[in-house]
């Protein structure tokens, strides 16, 4: 929904926390999961959370891709156009790197383990359909008329 959010409607530009909280709540949810993780509760439900939250813009970010909240902060901030995305990246590279080491401390085989990713990635598919396919076409109209004719 980052393009609903790139040419609002009011003509106005969204502020410098609306842009900050598009890269920064996925962190921040990844990062408490990981806390519950690591204290051991509820992993069935915590781990796909945490891998979720955590890959949701490192997809973006390791492929080179400059999402356009990470674009804009940059400029606003008067900074290089890649010093949010390289922050967030190594935010996401280190959340996703304690969730795989916390398999080994909760002693995880390789089918749960498997299991738990392929469930996240179901989740961030489905999640991802369901933003664009549904909460933009319906909710967002006009901008899910731009970004798709």
């Amino acid at each position: 929904m980052s393009y609903a959010r790139d040419r609002l409607l009011s003509g106005g530009e969204t502020p410098f926390l609306g842009l900050l909280g598009g890269p920064s709540l996925p962190i921040i949810v990844a990062a408490v999961a990981v806390v519950l993780i690591y204290r051991g509760k509820n992993l069935s439900l915590f781990y796909p959370v945490a891998i979720q939250a955590s890959i949701e813009r490192l997809v973006f970010y390791s492929r080179g891709i400059l999402p356009s909240d990470e674009r804009s902060l940059a400029r606003i901030a008067g900074w290089n156009p890649y010093a949010f995305r390289n922050f967030f990246f190594a935010l996401e590279a280190l959340l996703l790197s304690l969730v795989i080491i916390s398999f080994f401390k909760h002693r995880l085989g390789v089918k749960q383990s498997v299991v738990v990713v392929v469930m996240a990635l179901v989740c961030f598919v489905a999640t991802a359909a369901l933003g664009v396919f549904i909460v933009e076409r319906f909710a967002f109209p006009e901008q899910f008329k731009l970004q798709f004719g």
